[in-house]
C-alpha cells in the first residue's frame, strides 16, 4: 500500500534482514559508479574544463562531464547493478512479484550469469543503464555544484563550510531522486527479466 506496509511484509515473511537483500552488491555499485563519476567530474573541474576565466561554472561543460562521468560509472558497475535488482526482487513465493532468480550470494550469481551467458550475460541492460545515468549525473552533480556557487555567492553559510556542503547535496539528492525516477523504474523491470536460452530478455 505504501512504503513503510512494504517494509512490514517484506519484514513478515522474509525476515528484517530480508529489508537489506542485494547490499554487498549495492556497495560495490557505488564503490564503482561513484569512484568512477565523482572522480570524472572533480578531474574536470581541476583541469579547468568546468569553468571559466573567472572561476564560475560553465553550466553545458558542467552538465557533459558530469554526465560523461555518470555514464562511464554506471556502465562498469552495470553487473553488480543488475545483480542487486535480482536480490531485491527475490522474495518467498507469498510475497513475490516479477521474475525470480535464485542466487545464493553476490559472487555466486556472478559466476552463474557468466557461465551460462559469458560477459555479454553481466552487461545485459548496461545499455539501457546510459540515459539513467546521463540524467542523473548531471542533475546531481550540476545542482550541488551551482547551489554551492550560490551559497558562496550571497556568503551564506560562509562560516559553515560542512553545513553548506550538506545544504548543496540535499538540492543535489532532490534534483536526482526527481530526474532519475522513470529511468530507474524502467531499468529495474530491464534487469530483473527473465532470459531466453541464449540469454536474451524475455521484454
Amino acid at each position: 500500500k505504501n512504503m513503510f506496509h512494504a517494509g512490514y511484509v517484506v519484514a513478515k515473511a522474509d525476515g528484517l534482514l530480508a529489508l537489506q537483500n542485494g547490499l554487498v552488491a549495492a556497495l560495490w555499485v557505488q564503490l564503482i559508479m561513484n569512484g568512477l563519476r565523482l572522480g570524472t567530474y572533480q578531474l574536470a573541474d581541476s583541469k579547468g574544463y568546468i569553468r571559466d576565466n573567472d572561476g564560475n561554472l560553465i553550466f553545458f561543460k558542467s552538465i557533459v562531464f558530469g554526465g560523461l562521468g555518470g555514464t562511464i560509472g554506471q556502465y562498469f558497475a552495470s553487473p553488480f547493478f543488475m545483480i542487486k535488482t535480482h536480490f531485491q526482487s527475490q522474495a518467498s513465493q507469498s510475497i513475490a512479484v516479477g521474475y525470480q532468480h535464485q542466487h545464493t550470494g553476490t559472487w555466486h550469481a556472478l559466476k552463474t550469469i557468466f557461465n551460462e551467458h559469458g560477459i555479454k550475460g553481466l552487461f545485459r541492460g548496461a545499455g539501457a543503464s546510459i540515459p539513467r545515468a546521463f540524467v542523473g549525473s548531471t542533475s546531481q552533480l550540476t545542482s550541488f555544484a551551482y547551489t554551492k556557487e550560490f551559497l558562496t555567492k550571497y556568503n551564506v553559510l560562509t562560516n559553515y563550510p560542512y553545513l553548506k556542503s550538506f545544504v548543496a547535496s540535499m538540492v543535489g539528492g532532490v534534483a536526482i531522486s526527481t530526474m532519475i525516477t522513470p529511468f530507474d523504474l524502467v531499468l529495474t523491470r530491464l534487469y530483473n527479466q527473465g532470459v531466453d536460452a541464449h540469454g536474451r530478455g524475455l521484454l
